[in-house]
């Protein structure tokens, strides 16, 4: 199997971040992308998050995921920023999770649902001193642009108009913000469908963080869901964003499903030579130093606690 440059059909020029492999006889099997932003407002601690994203035949993501680890290792050593190089993989896809394991990505982090469940009447939160609650559907064109610009700067994202018009069409779609006379001091976003709501959105601005702002919005959120026939509240959330799991579970939400493992590797500037050596080790089959190849497939590594183990303890 043969790796290349992917060719950008309107230059003719190669593409660095994205490969394509090909086989003997010069058909494509699978391709490859690396997706690489520094997102430091949600991952303070791995400000720099790069994302390999491939698909093909066991083969061909085998030659790819070499390729795209050493670009990753080549982006992070350009930034030398703490990174996180990460790949989706299904919650039960053993035969990936076995090939990631092989080039040392770990499987510690990942994409779960978090449940609230709604026993009884839920008390309406009492609003904060000094501030004035307000609810939209960002109906309002200025006010939804707003919303936009502070979404794609909290993700590195580069989302248009649409995005915001594909989530007022959600079912049962609400915003609920907190205000005060300097302006903006955070939103949350919801959903409801059937007896089942959802928060699709929850920021507070960072000058006013831990100052119950949040918790205030989270509670808000689940109140009025209640109110209108929610039985439950969901939230999708990263499991490595910092404080965002334990900030959910003294709200009474607990883990009710993995929807996608992360496996990955933890990068730190000064560790590039050394890991770069051991990656084109590894990738070198006439290398002297290579091991033989496995014979059989080993059992994936797992972690004994659940996926969603307190992130703290990765990067303390």
């Amino acid at each position: 199997m043969n790796i290349r440059h992917a060719i950008n059909p309107d230059t003719g020029a190669e593409y660095e971040n994205k490969f394509v492999a090909v086989d003997d006889i010069g058909m494509e099997r699978g391709s490859c992308i690396v997706d690489d932003r520094v997102c430091a407002a949600l991952f303070p601690l791995r400000p720099h998050q790069i994302c390999i994203d491939m698909e093909g035949p066991r083969e061909a993501l085998s030659a790819l995921l070499g390729a795209a680890t050493a670009q990753a290792f080549m982006c992070a050593r350009e930034r030398k920023l703490p990174a996180r190089i990460f790949t989706e993989c299904q919650p039960d896809d053993t035969e990936r999770i076995v090939l990631l394991n092989e080039f040392g990505y770990e499987d510690n982090d990942g994409l779960v649902r978090m449940a609230h469940f709604i026993d009884g009447s839920p008390v309406n939160p009492p609003i904060p001193e000094g501030v004035t609650v307000l609810h939209d559907y960002l109906e309002d064109p200025v006010e939804a642009r707003y919303f936009l610009m502070r979404y794609n700067r909290l993700y590195t994202a580069e989302q248009t108009m649409e995005y915001v018009g594909q989530m007022q069409e959600q079912p049962g779609f609400r915003r609920y913000l907190v205000i005060a006379d300097e302006g903006l001091l955070g939103e949350v976003l919801v959903k409801l469908e059937g007896d089942a709501g959802q928060i699709l959105f929850l920021h507070v601005n960072a000058n006013c963080r831990r100052q119950g702002i949040g918790s205030y919005l989270m509670q808000l959120a689940i109140y009025s869901l209640a109110q209108r026939g929610a039985k439950r509240v969901d939230m999708d959330v990263r499991v490595r964003t910092p404080g965002l799991m334990r900030f959910l579970k003294r709200l009474g939400f607990e883990q009710d499903q993995l929807l996608m493992r992360y496996l990955g590797l933890d990068w730190n500037p000064g560790e590039e030579e050394r890991r770069l050596r051991r990656h084109e080790a590894e990738a070198e089959p006439d290398a002297p130093d290579a091991e033989e190849p496995l014979m059989t497939k080993p059992e994936p590594r797992r972690s004994e606690r659940p996926i969603a183990q307190d992130p703290e303890e990765w990067d303390s």
